[in-house]
């Protein structure tokens, strides 16, 4: 997982696909909670999505991981926080998912816990599970970004 400002995404060296991909991300999140709802298309088959909802207490929420794509995760407006866990070892539930997700309902002794406000994002790669949408004080609207990024397309930094 790579958790930091916005403004900061060109330094991660992933490579051209996230370059490209970091700037219409950027562009779309400067519009903040003026973004439409809906689905947005970007370079390299990325896809971005706007969605409104209401922060939801832990308690029966499940952790979620992707096979083929990375998640970025922001939030134009309110706050939430996400838990981030490694998926290896977690016991599938075998009732939901599909071809990229696949849905865990244990609950793993620690996770990392992240805070997501405006301005500030996440990357998760595939066997990052993750727990989203959690409410911070109460239950409150939020306004998030997710992009979803084809992971193959990210490459590590040349060493």
């Amino acid at each position: 997982m790579i958790l930091d400002r916005l403004e900061h995404v060109a330094r991660w060296p992933l490579g051209t696909a996230w370059t490209e991909i970091g700037a219409e991300l950027g562009r779309l999140a400067a519009q903040g909670a003026e973004l439409a709802e809906g689905e947005y298309p970007l370079p390299h088959g990325a896809k971005a999505f706007v969605q409104v909802y209401v922060s939801r207490d832990q308690a029966g929420a499940l952790y979620e991981n992707h096979h083929i794509m990375a998640d970025v995760q922001t939030v134009l407006d309110g706050e939430e926080y996400m838990l981030v866990v490694d998926a290896e070892g977690l016991a599938p539930d075998t009732g939901r998912g599909g071809s990229d997700t696949e849905f865990f309902r244990e609950t793993p002794p620690a996770a990392a816990r992240v805070l997501l406000r405006p301005g500030v994002f996440a990357l998760l790669l595939p066997g990052e599970a993750h727990m989203p949408c959690l409410t911070v004080e109460r239950p409150a609207t939020v306004k998030k970004l997710v992009v979803k990024i084809p992971a193959r397309l990210l490459s590590p930094a040349p060493k």
